[in-house]
């Protein structure tokens, strides 16, 4: 149950508000977080944040926690997708449009669900992601279309990656009880990507009915090698790698992610079509890329760099230039998200004090996120935050309240 483990802290979608009177021309961009804290009594509750503004969710009396997801602004409204645990243990995926929750459908059979992703199109609120099958630790690819769930494929399979266009859903994930067998489904046909058995999709995106996927895959040898598909062919980028998130432009294939050099130390990178470009860190460090986005022909990335002896450190490109993202000495980032608006950088992620096998304090895993030498990250005593340029600005919690949890980032 790799992939069950992997996401075990699950995000989600949806919610509401009407705000034109405060979007007014010439403004400041807005900042939009979502996310969770947990209470002095360790229950989750599912917030969000406008700036330094933290507004909860409403969930049904009697929960055991609650989180919120992903979120969509459409026509002056704000979407946040979301879910709430009740006291049988059992996880109700839901979203929130205004302050007003929506409870979408947990097929028979199923305990907990995962939503990798939401849309709303002509006033209908999309989801995908998977259903978790506690009794035969099965997932089953899934996404919803309003409160109606369709599986994808039953039984060891999951979305990971969501679109919709023009009313289409499109998913990409895995399918036969194997995360190395990618694929994505327009509706509900399926198409895997080569080579079989050997693929992993890692980002999804659809331009005039294009499908475009990104990840990786191994050769005969067994060696990874980063690449990007589009439909089902298939484009190699760098031996050793994988590429980890991507966008498309003007026709042009942007992806970023990493590879490992000729001493075996990892390398963040990005790649425009199949040419590669190194992102420069200190000497003697590793680094990564969590996510790339691109405007007025400049690449923008976001991720960390460190070694084996030290806590990595967040930072950002723009370009080939790096910032690096400051937060208080002792402490671990992770979660990092990244929105560019007029042209000024726009992050935000979770920091804090990383939690020790052998500690008592509760933890908080960074979903599923892994440091640069491959080991998943337990933290404790996190506080969510977003920073503008290299200014960090923590998100406010209520007083006694502990382990916040950022998950999504907007800026309008």
């Amino acid at each position: 149950m790799r992939k069950f483990i992997k996401y075990s802290l699950v995000l989600s979608l949806g919610m509401v508000i009407n705000f034109a009177a405060i979007c007014q021309n010439n403004r400041d961009p807005i900042v939009y977080t979502t996310g969770s804290y947990r209470d002095a009594n360790g229950i989750s509750h599912a917030c969000y944040w406008t700036g330094t503004v933290r507004t909860d969710l409403p969930v049904p009396e009697g929960n055991i926690g609650s989180g919120a997801g992903f979120i969509i602004i459409e026509s002056n409204t704000i979407y946040i997708g979301g879910s709430y645990t009740d006291s049988d243990r059992k996880q109700h995926p839901c979203y929130w449009k205004g302050n007003v929750r929506t409870d979408l459908t947990l097929p028979e059979g199923f305990d907990m669900y995962a939503s990798m992703g939401i849309a709303v199109v002509n006033n209908t609120f999309y989801s995908g992601g998977w259903l978790f099958d506690r009794s035969r630790s099965e997932l089953s690819a899934c996404y919803w279309r309003e409160t109606m769930c369709t599986i994808l494929a039953p039984g060891n399979s999951s979305v990971e990656y969501f679109s919709v266009v023009n009313d289409t859903v499109y998913t990409a994930g895995w399918d036969d009880n194997s995360s190395d067998n990618a694929c994505y489904w327009i509706g509900t046909t399926k198409v895997y990507l080569p080579p079989r058995n050997s693929s992993m999709v890692s980002a999804l995106t659809v331009v005039n009915d294009t499908v475009y996927t990104a990840g990786s895959y191994k050769d005969r040898d067994r060696n990874q090698r980063a690449c990007y598909w589009i439909g089902n062919r298939r484009t190699d980028l760098t031996f050793h790698g994988r590429a980890v998130a991507m966008i498309v432009k003007n026709d042009t294939v942007y992806s970023a992610g990493y590879y490992d050099d000729e001493n075996s130390e990892r390398r963040a990178c990005y790649w425009v079509g199949n040419s590669r470009t190194d992102l420069p860190i200190p000497s003697n460090k590793y680094s990564i890329i969590s996510t790339i986005t691109a405007m007025n022909d400049t690449v923008y990335t976001v991720g960390y760099y460190g070694n084996s002896e030290e806590n990595y450190h967040a930072c950002y490109w723009e370009g080939t230039n790096r910032t690096d993202l400051p937060i208080p000495s002792g402490t671990i980032v992770g979660e990092l998200r990244l929105s560019v608006a007029n042209g000024t950088v726009y992050t935000a992620g979770v920091y804090g004090e990383k939690h020790n096998e052998n500690d008592n304090d509760p933890r908080v895993t960074l979903g599923g996120h892994r440091d640069l030498t491959g080991v998943p990250i337990w933290l404790k005593n996190t506080t969510a935050c977003y920073w503008i340029g290299n200014r960090r600005i923590d998100l406010p919690v209520p007083t006694g309240a502990r382990n916040s949890r950022l998950v999504a980032l907007v800026v309008k």
